[in-house]
């Protein structure tokens, strides 16, 4: 084993010596006459003085030395380690790996060692294992006083020097099983700078965390990235519950209701467009008509023929002789009305059997092949029209005529029904469907979002549990395009370092912020109640295995924003959760997503759960400092980073708390 001796000496060390032995000699004369009784107890007295007033400068030096020495050895120790760790698998398997650290700790140490001209004949050495590190360090310090008295009292030399000797145990990987789970802020405010700068400091974090050797411990990690809510991927239906499925639709038909009425007039240059008959026809408003056998003038495709024959419509301003086309607007139609039509009252058919509608339900259809006019779509711009449309997206509002038939109501743009040929789903647009219509909250008037694997607060008695989902699901969102929920999932636990930090370079940087829904999954990702959804080697441990240390890091750069009502963004979320007219008209069910998370940290550290929180470059809000500090596990788990560097720093920092980084003895 390569020893480093420290070779620094002065010039007038060799003087001291010979000024030592001078003083020595004259002092052991002194002590050999017997000139008088009061020159020897002189001298017994002078001996005894410098025993006890020069001992103790002599030792208060030799303390000072020594806890130098222990200080730097172990600082040097913990940066080893800590360089080991952060290395990567390339570097730790390489064959000069040890002489490289050791180089580094030396190095280390002696920028740190104020006293190495005090310390004669300094050895320092490192032994490294696959766990531990060991810094050694020997020498001896000159005593000032003590080998005077010593020559004084009895002549001899063996407090010339006092010996230093110390030895520490670095323990990198400590005995037992690691779970982290970490909840990260990928919101829209995290684009940029911020999203790289989180990537590359919660990679050497899993560097860190999740040991190559899991051999007789297991170390592994969780990945809970967030906006507006958390990504559960492939696990939703058994954690959100599955969505009601469609209702197959088998025809689509018009059957006639009453004789037909001669049209005399079609007018476009009213809006909405304007019918005259001959006579009285007997319509309500709200009833639905069928048109055909017009003639007109124009040409192309928005021909006045062509967009009122075959189709039927819901009639508004009705008189005896003329009534208006609801909702639809004829300004751009081609031509003129020259003769002929027909108008009677009708219904427009759906067969979908065993359907479970009820009259004034709202159905969302698609995947008709023949009838294009009855397929909804989640695009359309709000219309003008009555309050009973449906804007950015279609959803009809129906009358049941029996188990297996409904009509369609409410034609405010006129639907061809002629034509079917196959297919079609009939979908609920109630909570718990695949799609949802609310009133939003900037007008009360209807809209309508699909659901997504993306996940909200659970609900209920078992809010603030972990009860597993099996008893209780936690929440469904429902969205448009406008807020954006993380397109990367959840990891559950995990040992491939790997795929764990591929996962993290797909982060983008987009949504809102659920800050709350991403604290509840870093807890249900290490719960043992979660455990029967995950892979085998994904289960976590039992609260009760004291083998196991359970750890939630969590961070975020800002409020919390986003809270839930049935599903969709609450018309009371703060600013920055996107617009009024993405928002239902409720406010959220849990209230305040401050109060939630504070819940969810103290529940989950009543189970032993020790939490870290982050604060990224955060505003001045007392509501963000306050919900970091009192989530954390206790005031050293709480860190603030102003730049990506002190990001990585922090992440390294609680990455080696983590693993339990310690001086052993």
């Amino acid at each position: 084993m390569t020893v480093y001796r420290n070779q620094r000496m002065s010039r007038g060390d060799g003087c001291a010596a010979r000024r030592d032995g001078k003083l020595k000699r004259r002092i052991r004369r002194f002590a050999a006459a017997r000139d008088g009784n009061i020159a020897i107890m002189f001298v017994f007295m002078l001996g005894a003085l410098m025993l006890f007033v020069g001992g103790a400068v002599d030792f208060t030096r030799y303390n000072m030395v020594r806890a130098d020495l222990v200080e730097s050895m172990d600082a040097a120790g913990l940066a080893m380690a800590q360089i080991d760790a952060l290395n990567g698998p390339e570097i730790q398997a390489a064959p000069d790996r040890e002489e490289y650290l050791k180089q580094q700790g030396r190095k280390f140490f002696y920028e740190n060692f104020k006293h190495a001209n005090w310390v004669e004949d300094l050895n320092i050495d490192f032994e490294l294992t696959s766990s531990t590190i060991t810094p050694k360090a020997a020498g001896r310090v000159r005593t000032l006083f003590l080998h005077i008295g010593e020559m004084l009292q009895s002549g001899g030399d063996k407090l010339t020097y006092l010996n230093l000797n110390t030895e520490t145990q670095i323990v990198r990987r400590d005995d037992g099983n690691i779970e982290v789970a970490m909840v990260m802020d990928i919101t829209g405010s995290m684009s940029g700078q911020r999203i790289a700068d989180l990537k590359a400091a919660a990679k050497e974090m899993i560097d860190i965390v999740v040991r190559d050797d899991q051999s007789e411990w297991y170390s592994k990690a969780a990945l809970i990235p967030y906006s507006m809510g958390v990504n559960v991927g492939g696990y939703a239906n058994q954690i959100r519950g599955s969505a009601a499925g469609p209702i197959a639709i088998t025809n689509i038909a018009r059957a006639d209701i009453g004789s037909p009425v001669n049209i005399t007039n079609i007018r476009t240059d009213y809006n909405p467009v304007r019918v005259y008959t001959s006579s009285s026809q007997g319509f309500s408003n709200g009833d639905t008509v069928c048109i055909e056998d017009v003639d007109s003038s124009g040409y192309g495709s928005n021909k006045l023929e062509d967009q009122v024959n075959d189709k039927a419509f819901t009639v508004s301003n009705v008189t005896s002789s003329t009534f208006r086309l609801d909702g639809v607007n004829g300004s751009s139609w081609s031509g003129s009305y020259q003769s002929g039509g027909v108008v009677r009252e009708c219904k427009v058919i759906v067969t979908a059997s065993g359907h479970g509608f009820s009259t004034d339900d709202y159905v969302h259809i698609n995947g008709v092949v023949g009838v294009d006019d009855v397929n909804n779509n989640t695009t359309n711009s709000c219309p003008d029209a009555n309050d009973d449309d449906v804007c950015d997206g279609k959803a009809w509002r129906i009358e049941k005529i029996d188990n297996n038939t409904f009509a369609l109501k409410d034609l405010f743009k006129g639907v061809r029904y002629d034509g079917y040929v196959s297919g079609g789903s009939a979908w609920c647009t109630v909570p718990g469907c695949e799609y949802h219509l609310f009133p939003r909250a900037s007008d009360g008037r209807k809209k309508i979002f699909q659901i997504t694997t993306c996940v909200s607060e659970r609900v209920g008695s078992q809010v603030y549990t972990d009860a597993p989902p099996s008893i209780a699901y936690v929440g469904r969102i429902y969205k448009g395009s406008e807020n954006t929920c993380p397109a990367e999932p959840i990891v559950p636990l995990s040992t491939d370092k790997a795929a764990l930090k591929a996962s993290i370079d797909a982060y983008n940087a987009a949504g809102s912020t659920a800050g709350q829904i991403g604290i509840a999954w870093g807890w249900y990702m290490i719960s043992p109640n979660f455990g029967y959804l995950f892979p085998s080697e994904s289960v976590p441990a039992p609260y009760d295995d004291d083998e196991t240390t359970k750890v939630v890091v969590i961070m975020t750069d800002g409020e919390f924003n986003t809270p839930y009502c049935q599903g969709v963004i609450a018309k009371n979320a703060a600013s920055g959760s996107g617009s009024s007219a993405n928002k239902i008209n409720c406010d959220a069910t849990n209230g305040d997503p401050y109060a939630q998370a504070l819940s969810l940290c103290s529940a989950m550290k009543d189970e032993g759960v020790v939490v870290y929180t982050i604060g990224f470059d955060i505003s001045s809000s007392a509501e963000v400092t306050n919900l970091l500090t009192n989530c954390a596990s206790g005031p050293d788990n709480v860190y603030f980073a102003a730049t990506g560097d002190e990001l990585r720093d922090i992440y390294r920092a609680i990455g080696s708390e983590i693993t339990k980084l310690h001086i052993s003895k």
